[in-house]
Parts: structure tokens; C-alpha cells; sequence
């Protein structure tokens, strides 16, 4: 004993017998390498976890198909259960009329179903229309033949919502719609009215109004302002510069749309479309008839012109002579003389013409450049 105690301190026997220290050889351990430690750590797991998918297999395998028969029955039974609450006594011929109960208190209605042998079920949603423990509707509905022992469903009020409506008066559409999705209400119908003193576009009422309890995703009808138009007298335009009735119209909050005629602004404005002292919505427009001064003038000068025309016909015919003669044919008038005929004929042709002037007319008819004829109309 004392040897080997000797022997892990670190001595041998010398030959002397004498105990002698040995030197062990110092032996370095090689690093794990972490990586190889996770994969490691990693395959141990997976082996854990098939050897219990194994051995829950193998318990699976080793229950007795007794059993495994026995819980399949158990599992019909219980669907066969669920079948039977929900559509009656299979067995029973009996059939009874589901009575309506839609509008009575949700405890006033099971009592009349449960007194025709009905089994009852419920469900509740938010209906501000209908007060709270109402029944809202059944299935199946009122009328239909079942057996007894059938589940009639009712669906409940739970009453007004848990959103409060804010108000939206004297807000655009696109805040009011802002307003509502931010506590998850949406916007519903949009009508107009006219109301005096409020801006045009702002709410002015809504339906549900505002402090009401709603469920969300209600929809909130809005009626907005619509400000009439104020009414303007039309001025006279007719006489002015079309610059001039442009003026005209701006101050008056009116405009001008169409322009027959000349579009110069120094023409003048002969005709407007709504006459002068009529009242009109502020911001409409005017077509406007219009006539360049210049215009005007040719114009009346024209026709003053053919109050005095004269008309006629002036019949030459080329007397006989050289054989090709030159012929022509001259107006002259109060307004000045024109040529309606210069030509070189043969003897015995006939020349047509039919003329006019103004005023104190006169036809000279030339031959080879003398004058041959002269006639007053």
C-alpha cells in the first residue's frame, strides 16, 4: 500500500531499493473546436427525438386493438351526439312548428322554445336598432316543421355600439372622413343643403349624430352646405368696346363666354346674349356680338353705294373691215371707270355685256383705239 501511495506521488524503486522521484511526461490536450461541439451537441438531440418518436410508436403498437376500436366508437358517438342536439330526436316521429320568437326578450324566448321541446342556442352582435337582449333573427326561421329536441339558434342584440360618434359639424368631407377612420368609422351617403351663414363644403348634419354609440366600421351620412350663388344685375354692354365690357362684366363678377364677330378690342359690342337689368347667379358668363368700327363703315358705305347702282347692257357688234380688230368696253362712274372688256375680234362678231355704276354712268365702246360709242344708262 505504501508503495503504490508512493508511486502516485511520483516515486519509483531505485535498485537500491530506494525510492526515487519519476518524472512524468507533461501531455498537452488538444482544443475542442467549438463548432464541432454544437454539430455534436445538435446530432445528440436529434437522436433524442427519434428514439421518442420510436418508443411513442412502439407504446402506440403495443395498445391492444381493442382499444383502438373502442376509441373510434367513442369518437362516432360523439359526432352522432352533436348530430342529434343539433337536429333532434332521430328516432322520434314527433315534429313541431319552430314558433316565432324574433323581437322577444332573448329569456322569454327560450322559455317558448323550450316548452315545444326545443333545445336553444345563442349568439350576440351590437345593433343600435334593436335594444339590447332582443332577439334579432332564428334559424331555423318561424313556421319551419322539426323534430323535438332541435337546436334553434337566436342571434341577440347587445344594443348600441362601443364607438362614440364624434361630431363633424363645420368640417370638410376629407376631415370629417379623416375623423371617422381614425376611430373606425367609415363614411356613408353625402347629400347637399343650402344653409346661410355657414362656409360652402362644411358638415352642417350627420346620421348617427354625434355622442351616439356605434360598433365599428358603421357608416356616417353627412349633409354638406352648398352657399347659393349671390345674384348680380347684368349691365348694357351694347355700344362699349369689347375691352370696355370685358371691364364691365369683371367688376360685376361676370365673364364673357363667346364672342361672335371681331375679337379687336376696339370693336364694339352690338348684341349680348342675357338682356341688360337681368339678375343672374354671381360668376356666370355673357356671348357677346361684336363689330370692327372699319367694318362698319364699308358697310355703310356699300349700301348707300348700291342704293344709287344703275344697271344695264351694253350689245356690240364688230363691224366689217380689217380682219382681226381690237374691241373694248368702258364703265366709268361717280366712283371712277373700269375696263369689263378689252379682246380682238373678227368682223361680225357680237359682244354682250351686262354693266353697272353709281351714280352717272356712261359706256364707251373703242375700235382699234378710237372711240367709236358713247351711251349714258
Amino acid at each position: 500500500m505504501i508503495s503504490d501511495l508512493r508511486l502516485s506521488q511520483g516515486f519509483t524503486m531505485g535498485k537500491t531499493q530506494r525510492h526515487e522521484p519519476y518524472d512524468f511526461a507533461t501531455q498537452m490536450i488538444p482544443a475542442v473546436d467549438p463548432e464541432a461541439l454544437e454539430d455534436f451537441s445538435t446530432i445528440q438531440e436529434e437522436r433524442k427525438d427519434e428514439g421518442q418518436k420510436k418508443s411513442m410508436l412502439s407504446k402506440i403498437a403495443s395498445i391492444p386493438q381493442k382499444y383502438i376500436v373502442l376509441g373510434a366508437a367513442v369518437i362516432f358517438l360523439v359526432a352522432f351526439l352533436g348530430a342529434f342536439l343539433s337536429y333532434g330526436n332521430f328516432w322520434s316521429n314527433t315534429t313541431v312548428d319552430v314558433p316565432n320568437v324574433v323581437g322577444k326578450q332573448v329569456s322569454v324566448a327560450k322559455n317558448i322554445l323550450e316548452d315545444k321541446h326545443l333545445r336553444v342556442s345563442t349568439s350576440e352582435v351590437t345593433n343600435p336598432d334593436v335594444p339590447a337582449g332582443q332577439v334579432i333573427s332564428q334559424t331555423p326561421g318561424a313556421g319551419e316543421k322539426v323534430k323535438e329536441q332541435r337546436t334553434i339558434h337566436l342571434v341577440v342584440s347587445k344594443g348600441v355600439g362601443d364607438i362614440t360618434v364624434p361630431d363633424l359639424s363645420d368640417l370638410t368631407v376629407d376631415q370629417a372622413r379623416q375623423r371617422l377612420k381614425d376611430v373606425g368609422l367609415v363614411v356613408g351617403k353625402i347629400t347637399q343643403q343650402s344653409v346661410e351663414g355657414k362656409k360652402d363644403g362644411v358638415v352642417i348634419a350627420q346620421s348617427p349624430s354625434g355622442d351616439s354609440k356605434v360598433s365599428k366600421g358603421t357608416t356616417i351620412d353627412l349633409v354638406v352646405n352648398k352657399a347659393k350663388a349671390k345674384k348680380v344685375k347684368v349691365p348694357n354692354l351694347v355700344g362699349m368696346t369689347l375691352k370696355d365690357a370685358r371691364n364691365t362684366l369683371s367688376n360685376a363678377h361676370l365673364g364673357v363666354n363667346q364672342v361672335a364677330g371681331s375679337v379687336e378690342e376696339k370693336s364694339v359690342v352690338i348684341e349680348q346674349s342675357i338682356k341688360a337689368g337681368d339678375e343672374i347667379d354671381e360668376g356666370s358668363t355673357l356671348n357677346l356680338t361684336t363689330e370692327f368700327k372699319e367694318d362698319k363703315k364699308k358697310s355703310e358705305k356699300k349700301e348707300e353705294s348700291n342704293s344709287n347702282k344703275t344697271t344695264g347692257t351694253v350689245d356690240v357688234t364688230v363691224p366689217s373691215g380689217s380682219k382681226n380688230q381690237e374691241l373694248k368696253i368702258v364703265v366709268k362712274d361717280d366712283e371712277g371707270s373700269a375696263v369689263i372688256y378689252d379682246d380682238t375680234n373678227k368682223p361680225g362678231d357680237r359682244i354682250v355685256r351686262k354693266v353697272s355704276g353709281v351714280g352717272n354712268v356712261r359706256i364707251e365702246v373703242y375700235l382699234n383705239g378710237a372711240l367709236v360709242q358713247e351711251t349714258a344708262l
